[in-house]
This record gives structure tokens, sequence and C-alpha cells, in this order.
């Protein structure tokens, strides 16, 4: 009976005592305790993610073998004694082929629709820059008119180009000063043909800038108008040669005053393929079989037959000169300094026969679809490979009433 009524005394003061005001607040601050604890647990979860998915790559640097990941290690499956665990396949972060076979298509189509607009820009960017060199030589030959009273001479008498003319308007007086009119070109220094000059040059001929072939002399790219065809009317374009002896069409350089069908309508100077040394079809003037005669009818068929070159001459029995285009820059004869209007842009060159004067060199360049012009009032024009015969013929003179807009 002692004992029963001592377990029940010390049985109410436990049940007392645990209502007591200090067991409340030691349970309150158990339960603090337990709170802020859970909230440095949660806090800590991310490193504990970042060393799961650490854990679980295949390959860790510095080691020989794979580490076991998370999911790789040993579980206990329902149902199982401790000694009937077995390891679950490792679930390792891959790609399937499919996948791989899908991206690689989906990258494919990608470059292929990118890399044609990348060349277009490239292109356009060249095209422009080729359009502004022939502005500047158009403004350089205003210049010198102005200067002067008249154009440059397409040809002077001892053979330079229109282009050395200009050269003081175009910032080379240094160069220009190394020129002797009083001796041939072709005797002059060698160090005036060899010098190249940037803004005769068009981005979008990939030619070599010098030919070893000709003493690694320089070239251009831009040639000036004269006229359609020496033997239907001699040098009717903007330039002319002036010969020390006159001849048929020849004389001194040309003034404005003189292009009666409008500075605007008359073509000045225009883009020409540079040779490169090869036989390549446009870059080279070729010898036609025999020489045909003056007039309209001879100019039909001097420019059916040239027209008609296969597409690579040489390997048909066609001869010519690989270094008849633009080479060197200096010099201004047919061909070299100057082109015409015989056949339409991007044609191939022809001498008739071997006569150079009455030759057909060809307007044409590396552009899509067409050629840079710039006329004698000094705009730039694009002109297609299409444009029509007669409109190009008349674009190509200066004075003969056949006003024609491109």
């Amino acid at each position: 009976m002692a004992r029963r009524s001592w377990h029940s005394r010390r049985l109410g003061r436990a049940t007392s005592s645990s209502t007591s005001p200090r067991e409340s607040r030691a349970s309150t601050t158990i339960r603090a305790t337990a709170i802020r604890a859970r909230r440095i647990a949660s806090s800590w979860m991310p490193f504990r993610n970042l060393a799961r998915i650490v854990l679980s790559y295949p390959w860790v640097p510095g080691s020989s073998s794979p580490p076991v990941p998370f999911e790789s290690r040993q579980t206990r499956r329902p149902g199982k004694s401790d000694d009937a665990e077995v390891p679950m396949r490792a679930i390792r972060p891959g790609i399937a082929m499919v996948e791989l076979m899908v991206s690689l298509f989906v990258v494919a189509i990608l470059v292929g629709l990118l890399l044609p607009a990348v060349q277009f820009a490239r292109e356009t960017a060249r095209k422009t820059q080729c359009r502004s060199n022939l502005r500047q030589i158009a403004l350089a030959t205003h210049e010198y008119s102005v200067a002067q009273g008249a154009f440059p001479p397409g040809c002077a008498p001892n053979g330079y180009s229109a282009l050395v003319a200009l050269l003081p308007y175009l910032d080379h007086e240094s160069l220009f000063a190394r020129v002797d009119y009083s001796i041939g070109e072709d005797d002059g220094p060698t160090e005036l043909r060899t010098v190249r000059v940037p803004v005769f040059y068009c981005p979008s001929d990939g030619a070599p800038t010098h030919l070893p072939q000709l003493q690694s002399v320089a070239g251009t790219n831009y040639a000036g108008n004269c006229g359609v065809w020496h033997l239907l009317r001699p040098f009717d374009g903007a330039f002319r040669y002036w010969d020390v002896a006159p001849k048929p069409g020849t004389g001194p350089p040309l003034r404005p005053s003189e292009f009666v069908d409008g500075l605007s309508n008359t073509s000045l100077f225009a883009d020409v393929p540079r040779s490169d040394g090869t036989y390549h079809r446009l870059r080279m003037v070729w010898n036609l079989p025999f020489a045909f005669g003056p007039g309209l009818a001879g100019l039909a068929s001097f420019r059916e037959m040239c027209g008609g070159l296969p597409s690579d001459p040489k390997y048909s029995g066609w001869s010519g000169s690989p270094i008849g285009r633009g080479v060197p820059w200096s010099n201004g004869s047919i061909t070299l300094g100057l082109y015409t209007h015989t056949l339409v842009p991007n044609a191939p060159s022809c001498y008739n026969g071997t006569a150079v004067r009455s030759a057909a060199a060809t307007a044409g360049g590396f552009h899509s679809r067409g050629i840079n012009a710039a006329f004698a009032d000094g705009h730039v024009d694009f002109l297609s490979n299409g444009i029509d015969l007669e409109t190009w013929m008349a674009l190509g003179t200066r004075d003969q009433g056949d006003v024609a807009h491109p």
C-alpha cells in the first residue's frame, strides 16, 4: 500500500510539473530550435542537389573509374531481405542517335540558309566598293575637264592612258611626277607600270594584281569608252586616240560640249575583266581567223563570229593574247585602257583578224548579272548583261542622236 502511494505521488508530481511555466518555456525553446534546424537544412538543399548532380556523372576528371551515381547505389526492393539487395542500373545522361541525327540535320539546314545570305552580303559590299571606285574616277575626270577645258585623251600620242592623266586628281601626285610624256609608255619608267593603284581595282575580280609575264606590271578593271566599232565610226565614244599624225577619228581630247547626246546618256568608264595570264574566255582577246570589212554588214558578221566563241576557245583551236585586258593600267590602247560597245557586257573580246583598232574590247566583270558603268555626267549605273543591243550601242556614242536611257 505504501509502495502504491509512492508511485501515485511520483506520478502526480510529474503530471503537475509538465504543466508548470518552466516546462512550457522549455518546450517552446525546443520547438523553436527544431524550426531553425529545419530552415538551416533547407538552405543547404541546393548544395546537396549539386553534389547529387556531380556524382551522378559517369566520369570524373582525374579518376580512373567512374563514381557510383546515387541512382546506381544498392537499394532494397519491397519484400526482399537485406541479403537480396540487387544494384539498380545506372542512369547516365546522354543523347540518342535519332536526336543526334535530327540536330545535325537542323544545323545543315541553317548553314544552307545562311551561306547564300553571307555570300550575297559580301558581293553587295564588293559591288558597292566598285561603284565607289568608278564614281571617284568620274569625278576626277570632271575636275580634269574644269582645269584643262577637255576630257583627258583616251590614248595620248605616246600611248599613255586616260587614267595616267587623272592621277593628280586621285591623290597620286607623286606617282604622276614619274610620267614623262616625251617618251613612249612602253619606254617609260618600269616603276610606273608596276605600281598598284587601289582605286583602279574592282574587289570582285580575283585575278592577280601583278602579272609576272610582263615584269610584274599592275593592271586595272576600268577602261574608257571609245565608241561602238572603229570600222563603223572611228572613236565615237567619250575618248579617242590622239595620234601624232592625224587619222580618221583621232584628234585632241574631247570637250564636254561635244557630247551632243548628253553627258548623262554617254558612258565614260565601265568594268572590264582584268587579264590573269591564262586563256580565260573573258579575260583575254581572241584572234578571229580573218578580218571583216567596214559598215553595218561587216559589224554584224564580226559580232556573230566573236560572240559565238565556244565556252573554252583554247581547246577548240582559237588563239589570242592572254595578257590583253587592262594590263598595264598605264597603256591607253584599245583592249588595255579603252573598251568598245560592239557586243553586250560579258561577251568575248576579239581582234578583227589581228587588227587592234577594229577589235571588240567588251565591257565585263564578275558581278552577278551585269556591270557597273560611270557616265559622263558623273553618275554610276548598274547595267544588265541582257541589255538591249541597240540601247547598249546608243550609250556608247556621244553625238549620233540615239539617246538611250539604261
